[in-house]
């Protein structure tokens, strides 16, 4: 989070909210969320000042892209630090003695 720090920025993390979310919504300019949040219509409808919403990971699905979109709101996500590549290494690795057996 400390990449996140810039001088007059507030950045709160989900523990720092206290389950109300909503209510700090409201004054947010930027919303960065993981798969456990579902930035919704019912969410987004508490977002008064809110201009982009960066999804940590893979995907947007846990986003309502529509409703962003009516408020317009910019919706991006974001693979850094996500060993997607390592990932398909490590699969074709695995699969390579198999591959090899035929």
């Amino acid at each position: 989070m400390d990449e996140l720090k810039e001088p007059g920025w507030t950045v709160l993390t989900w523990d720092q909210l206290d389950g109300k979310l909503t209510t700090h919504l409201e004054s947010a300019d930027a919303l960065i969320v993981r798969s456990a949040v579902q930035a919704d219509a019912a969410l987004l409808q508490h977002a008064k000042k809110l201009r982009v919403i960066g999804r940590a990971g893979v995907g947007v699905d846990n986003i309502d892209l529509d409703a962003a979109t009516h408020k317009g709101i910019a919706v991006m996500n974001t693979q850094a630090r996500m060993p997607c590549r390592g990932g398909a290494d490590l699969g074709m690795m695995l699969r390579w003695p198999a591959i090899s057996a035929c």
